[in-house]
């Protein structure tokens, strides 16, 4: 397939410009990019999968690899003074141009990330040089990135997977965001007390009323979840048979951390998890005071894939797993698609190296589809298996962008 297959008249959103300061290995960088699809080249570590982070972040207004953000600092400038690194973007939309702005910023001279003491960087967001929350921030560029990181959802922590949620959801409702943020706000002030109360400093009759408020706030970003991964789990089962021809359907569900009744169902609304949680924490009582925080809730939640019967995190193999990753993937730029009716940009980072010609070929057919896909790659002969001409390819090594189309 020509570079030209990728491209669609009438491209909607899509990254126009990229630019970094002191951002991870690049001192200075700036990337000018098109429609359709382009491919970064270049060896192992020396900057390809940066790149793009960098565009992920302004999509969701963090990284999801970084720790602290203080890695996201280049790291000679973390011995300066003042620190300062920044990432940012300008977007095309049917609107006209949008400038999305990341800054990170350091009072004085910082120890390398890892050594004991490390302070931290303050983060500020900008849209069009006007200083914003995340919650204004997030969605305004849609980005779905694939990663071989993204194996953990299959086999990996439940942090990740709820992780994986929580950042679809942030692109397809800034309701959600904020519920959250909520959520987080509340059970933070009710884990406070359930340590106040173990240490006799409160009386066990004051956490009623943070029982109802975190309970009500819980059942919000659950419903919102439980909504999400069930219109996940219908697009991703086709994609899924695509890919893998297997006579088993795919099913993705949401696996919450209290008990839900005969058949998993919650209700039409958020009242049905929200009296799920509270039923729930006012049982376990005793148990969260001595542990000092909130035993069930949305921050203990799963999300569960099976194939047939089989559990995929338990049961199933390296390539079963990879095949059901890249389907709910896939199935994340679906969906965002049809909910804001604004494609995401696709960033596959070194995934195609993973697969096989076959898969290669259904992955490339469903990316076609799309406005902007953004291909890393170590191996030198892609772009031409690929079919993406010259002008669309750049040339990553030691932290500088060559190639670029001027």
């Amino acid at each position: 397939m020509g570079s030209g297959g990728f491209y669609r008249r009438g491209s909607l959103i899509h990254v126009q410009r990229l630019r970094l300061t002191n951002f991870r290995n690049y001192a200075s960088a700036e990337l000018r990019l098109d429609p359709g699809a382009t491919l970064i080249q270049g060896p192992n570590g020396h900057g390809k999968s940066n790149l793009l982070e960098a565009i992920h972040m302004l999509s969701v207004s963090r990284s999801t690899r970084a720790s602290v953000e203080v890695e996201l600092v280049n790291s000679e400038t973390l011995e300066g003074f003042p620190v300062h690194a920044q990432v940012g973007g300008t977007v095309a939309t049917p609107a006209g141009e949008v400038r999305l702005q990341i800054d990170y910023a350091g009072s004085g001279a910082l120890a390398a990330p890892g050594r004991v003491g490390t302070p931290g960087v303050h983060k500020t967001l900008r849209v069009n040089g006007v200083r914003r929350r995340s919650a204004d921030f997030v969605g305004l560029l849609k980005a779905v990135q694939f990663t071989p990181e993204d194996m953990d959802l299959a086999s990996g922590p439940p942090q990740v997977r709820r992780r994986f949620m929580d950042l679809l959801i942030a692109q397809l409702s800034h309701r959600y965001l904020a519920d959250w943020q909520e959520f987080s706000k509340v059970m933070k002030q009710r884990n406070a007390l359930l340590r106040a109360i173990r240490e006799g400093k409160s009386r066990p009759s004051e956490i009623e009323f943070w029982n109802v408020t975190f309970a009500a706030n819980a059942g919000r970003v659950m419903h919102e979840r439980m909504r999400a991964l069930s219109r996940l789990s219908e697009l991703a089962r086709p994609i899924h048979f695509e890919l893998s021809g297997a006579a088993e359907p795919l099913a993705v569900s949401y696996a919450p951390s209290v008990d839900v009744g005969p058949g998993g169902q919650m209700g039409e609304d958020a009242r049905g998890p929200a009296n799920a949680v509270l039923n729930a924490i006012r049982e376990l009582g005793r148990r969260e005071v001595a542990a000092g925080h909130s035993l069930v809730g949305p921050h203990r939640d799963d999300l569960k894939a099976t194939i047939g019967d089989v559990d995929v995190a338990s049961f199933a193999s390296r390539g079963q797993a990879r095949t059901v990753v890249l389907a709910m993937k896939l199935a994340e730029a679906r969906l965002i698609s049809e909910s804001v009716r604004s494609q995401p940009v696709l960033l596959l980072d070194d995934v195609m190296s993973e697969l096989d010609p076959d898969r290669q070929r259904h992955v490339l057919d469903f990316t076609s589809r799309y406005e902007q896909v953004l291909i890393t790659s170590a191996e030198p002969g892609l772009g031409d298996a690929l079919g993406i001409g010259g002008e669309r390819r750049f040339v990553v090594e030691s932290g500088t962008v060559g190639g670029v189309r001027r």
